[in-house]
């Protein structure tokens, strides 16, 4: 095997350590799940407004109406339109892709080697194991 092809793979072996080290880190992934699914605020205004339609729901000043009963929606389907759009925003948020991060099997983890270590590089203790 070249040289080349050697340390790419270390490469792709540390990046891979590293996205594990993400994943293991509890109180992290809970602050990246936070922020993702609240921001930007516009984007999730804009996906709340697609999955309250899709389920039947439009919003009038005092809440959201189910427009099949043309009553105020359900505790249920406020919690249902709040789970779907957390999961808009973890598919199509336009932040994953300045944070240079991705949503991947519940998770959030990087998608960028270089741009964790420039991240990092003052900060060595930052991927030690935390458990909420």
């Amino acid at each position: 095997m070249s040289e080349e092809l050697l340390i790419k793979r270390d490469g792709e072996d540390l990046f891979a350590r590293l996205v594990e080290m993400f994943k293991e880190d509890a109180i992290e992934q809970k602050r990246l799940m936070d922020f993702f699914k609240t921001q930007p605020p516009e984007f999730r205004d804009r996906m709340e407004g697609i999955e309250s339609v899709a389920m039947g729901l439009k919003k009038q000043e005092n809440g959201y109406v189910n427009t099949n009963t043309r009553k105020s929606a359900s505790e249920k389907e406020l919690e249902r339109l709040d789970k779907e759009t957390d999961d808009a925003m973890l598919r199509q948020n336009p932040y994953f892709m300045e944070y240079k991060m991705k949503h991947e099997g519940g998770f959030i983890v990087p998608t960028d080697l270089e741009a964790r270590r420039e991240e990092y590089k003052d900060n060595p203790n930052k991927f030690k194991r935390r458990v909420a």
